[in-house]
């Protein structure tokens, strides 16, 4: 039986295929079997610092801040930064008073060193 460069190609894509389908995760599978590796697992909590732009927004803060805070989180490993760039309006007032609350909230509020937080050049 003579085969022809057609059939050779279809068979060694068919021997490809059936490799990566069938014999590559068959190899894995023994693999894993006999090396039996042990991973250890620990419970982790990255840091997580949440940074808050905020100019003029005294209605909104109070609710933000709320939302950060009741977060699902370890709260030693949360940091909430209020970036406040020149509020005129009650932001700080309320950034301020939301420390009590467990969050470390920062206001980065000094007109006399303009902190260009939430405008873009």
């Amino acid at each position: 039986m003579k085969l022809d460069a057609l059939t050779g190609i279809m068979i060694l894509g068919l021997v490809t295929l059936a490799y990566t389908w069938g014999g590559y995760p068959a190899m894995l599978a023994a693999l894993a079997r006999f090396r039996n590796l042990r991973i250890k697992k620990a419970e982790i909590s990255p840091r997580l610092t949440v940074i808050v732009a905020a100019r003029n927004e005294e209605q909104n803060i109070a609710h933000r801040l709320r939302n950060l805070c009741e977060l699902d989180y370890p709260r030693e490993c949360l940091e909430i930064i209020v970036a406040s760039d020149g509020s005129t309006d009650g932001t700080a007032d309320i950034v301020a008073s939301s420390r009590q609350g467990g969050c470390a909230c920062w206001n980065f509020m000094n007109p006399e060193v303009a902190l260009p937080c939430t405008t873009m050049p």
